[in-house]
């Protein structure tokens, strides 16, 4: 089930002080947070709101990399998100998606859109979707959560996972996991593939003919990615298996991915769960539309 259509990708260009000018709109950070001549010495940030989202362009200006970020929680709400570049001096902007126009929050199960950002370390919060501000984080959140973009032009998603509240190893935290970008091999498709699964451990993918299960070449860990070249599929079946272990344990039927287009999978969600049951989510990294990366969600059963 494909919950937004596909438009071109349209990342945010944010640097500096990660604000934006006026040519954002008047939405763009908050409705109560405006730069102002004191402020003009690190707000120089420049959106770019029409720029295309292409594997081989390059902005003009400082080095960026592409981060875009996911609900993964099962029971943290919809939440707006506020960050900064981790250093003296800098101060969190935001609401980052109200600022865009998706109003609501990020859902649990959803992946925003990529937005640009300065290739260093971040801290960002997790604020209330209606907050006009970024002062108070959302319920019992964490006041701060991290993450490292890492290469320059790379593209990454900042999973949001775990429980509010929980304990460890499951409490919610953030996680940087490298995206699958660019074209494969002809026939084939680059594949990303992050599990968010509380409760499952380390987990083997594969495709499932009958009962023959042939795996995509790498096994993934709670909280961790893994990329893996692999061939198309077209209505085919996929498993998921505790790894070392010879049963599928559950599948997703009708499972289409193109060839030669990048994509990510995120398996979310609790085995045996009614409420928030496990879940596999595809999501094109060229594309987007409404401030949401296009995604296939894949009930698991």
């Amino acid at each position: 089930m494909s919950f937004v259509c596909k438009s071109a990708m349209r990342p945010w260009f944010i640097a500096g002080a990660l604000t934006c000018g006026a040519a954002c709109g008047p939405a763009t950070t908050s409705d109560t947070v405006q730069a102002d001549a004191a402020d003009d010495a690190v707000a120089d940030a420049q959106v770019v709101a029409d720029a295309m989202l292409d594997a081989g362009a390059r902005d003009a200006g400082p080095p960026v990399a592409y981060v875009r970020f996911a609900n993964f929680a099962p029971n943290v709400p919809a939440f707006d998100i506020c960050f900064k570049a981790n250093e003296a001096g800098r101060q969190f902007m935001g609401p980052l998606l109200r600022g865009a126009g998706l109003m609501g929050g990020l859902e649990y199960g959803r992946v925003s859109e990529y937005v640009s950002v300065e290739p260093r370390m971040h801290a960002w919060r997790l604020v209330s979707p209606t907050a006009t501000d970024c002062t108070t984080p959302l319920m019992d959140s964490p006041p701060m959560l991290y993450f490292n973009p890492g290469a320059i032009y790379g593209h990454g998603t900042v999973v949001a996972s775990g429980v509010l509240l929980g304990p460890a190893p499951n409490q919610l935290g953030a996680t940087y996991a490298d995206d699958a970008f660019g074209d494969a091999p002809a026939g084939m498709v680059q594949l990303s593939v992050f599990s968010a699964a509380l409760g499952t451990g380390s987990l083997e993918m594969g495709l499932v003919t009958g009962a023959t299960f042939t795996m995509f070449g790498m096994s993934v860990d709670y909280r961790t990615a893994r990329n893996a070249t692999v061939a198309a599929l077209s209505a085919a079946t996929v498993g998921v298996r505790r790894t070392g272990m010879t049963t599928v344990e559950i599948t997703a039927a009708s499972v289409t991915i193109p060839p030669t287009k990048s994509r990510s999978v995120f398996l979310y969600g609790t085995l045996a769960d009614a409420t928030r049951p496990l879940s596999m989510l595809i999501c094109d990294n060229t594309q987007s539309a409404g401030h949401l990366s296009v995604c296939d969600s894949y009930p698991m059963r």
